[in-house]
């Protein structure tokens, strides 16, 4: 029984480490892709009258810190982002600066609340707003078939 145990442990081990290595050899594969995309087409492609980004991500933010709707959506680039182990929730979370509120967000981009700086975390009631997610080319290649893509 124990040798049965430890075939299955080595073959278990055999496959993660396959799948690993299969993984990286994929997302090297896709960065040579887009290394060639933005070489001769640039950062962004137009399709349909609308952008896509083929190196970083984009977000849509529709909504105010006090979940009124924006008159203009605000589309906000990842490096806009910041993933930080927040001091009010402890753990880590999504902020985004609007104009001096910082708003926070889960890791499924649901809207949590907001704060301004030296003062206390508002939490909001409607828990129905989130950030709408455009994700890039590299991203969609990556995760080709999946029905949802993880956040990082």
């Amino acid at each position: 029984m124990k040798l049965q145990l430890k075939r299955f442990e080595r073959h278990k081990l055999l496959s993660s480490e396959l799948i690993a290595a299969n993984y990286l050899y994929l997302k090297k594969s896709i960065d040579k892709l887009v290394k060639i995309l933005k070489e001769n087409l640039g950062i962004k492609l137009l399709k349909n009258k609308k952008k896509i980004n083929i190196i970083n991500n984009e977000y849509i933010l529709y909504f105010n810190q006090n979940t009124l709707k924006l008159k203009k959506e605000i589309i906000i680039s990842e490096n806009e982002f910041k993933y930080i182990n927040n001091k009010f929730l402890d753990k880590y979370v999504y902020e985004y600066k609007l104009n001096k509120y910082y708003m926070v967000f889960n890791n499924d981009l649901n809207y949590i609340g907001y704060y301004e700086r030296n003062k206390d975390f508002i939490y909001v009631k409607n828990k129905n707003n989130y950030i709408i997610p455009l994700y890039n080319i590299k991203t969609k290649i990556l995760y080709l078939g999946l029905d949802r893509i993880q956040q990082k």
